[in-house]
This record gives C-alpha cells, structure tokens and sequence, in this order.
C-alpha cells in the first residue's frame, strides 16, 4: 500500500510528543497551582459573565442605581460582561495567559476598590455581580475578591513563559 518514511514520521511524531503536547492537553487536566488558579479564574469570569449577560436587563438596571455608574450604565451592561469573557479567553490560550492573570488581578482590584467605595461612600448598595454571587454579604464579597485577588498575585508570580523550541537545521544536504 502506502509506504512511510519511517524516519520521517518518527520525527514528526517526537515533535508532536514534545513541543506540543501541552499544548494538545487541557489546562483543566493538568495538576499543578498556576493552573488550578487559572482554571478558578476561568470559572469565576465564565459564570460571572454568562449570568450578567443571560439577566442582562436585570443587571443594566442594578447598574443603573449605583451612584457610580449611572451615568453610563447601558454601556457598561455591556463592557463588563464582555471584558469577562476576553479575560477568561485570554487565559485559556497560553500566548495570553501572562496578560490574563493581569487583567485578572486588575479586574478583581477594580471590582474590590468599587465594592469598597460603594460600601463606604454612598446609602444605596445595589448588587450586580450576577448569579449566586449575589448572595453574598458585602464583607464576604470582599473577601472573596481580596482572596481572588491574592491569587492572581500567586498566578503572576508562578508563570513561567512557554519555551519556544527552535526546529534544527541541518546543514547537512
């Protein structure tokens, strides 16, 4: 029938095996501590995001009666979901990962300071997190997003750049 050089295809599949196999594996699979904070963050944004957006009118007008972000609640009904998403993208695709476990950091700074200034500066609190998060006591929100973002901190601190394996060239012809 077909046949393959065998040297050929050997070569090939040692590439497959070692440059890339990581990159054919599933971060969810794998155990070790950036990726089980990269996966947390995922989840987080993912559902976040999807529960905004599935409730959206919902949560444009919570958006709307929070004093800091009346004023452009119909865009940012929009924007923060979709950041969300972007960020959650970022991270699955190694190339992105670095920017994403900053934009997560940032993201969960950004939410903890307006938890924060809602909390402390103004009488109405409306919530729109979105999904269960909702449920959540001011102080335990708080929490939960300083321990987010503790571990975007860990997340940076744990990355290590993809190595990037030159192919060999032979001069040999």
């Amino acid at each position: 029938m077909f046949k393959i050089d065998s040297g050929l295809f050997k070569h090939m599949r040692n590439l497959v095996s070692q440059n890339n196999r990581d990159d054919l594996t599933p971060i969810i699979m794998k155990e070790n501590p950036l990726n089980l904070i990269v996966n947390l963050f995922i989840l987080l944004f993912l559902y976040t995001a999807i529960s905004k957006i599935l409730d959206h009118h919902e949560f444009r007008i919570q958006l709307g009666q929070s004093p800091l972000l009346s004023s452009f609640s119909d865009y940012a009904a929009w924007l923060v979901p979709a950041i969300e998403l972007m960020v959650s993208l970022m991270l699955i695709f190694k190339r992105s990962r670095l920017a994403g476990l900053y934009a997560s950091f940032a993201l969960m700074t950004m939410f903890s300071a307006y938890i924060i200034s809602i909390t402390r500066f103004t009488g109405f609190i409306p919530c729109s997190c979105g999904g269960v998060l909702q449920n959540m006591s001011w102080n335990t929100h708080l929490i939960f997003n300083l321990s987010f973002i503790t571990l975007g901190f860990i997340g940076i601190l744990l990355y290590e750049p993809p190595r990037i394996h030159k192919p060999v060239v032979s001069n040999n012809l």
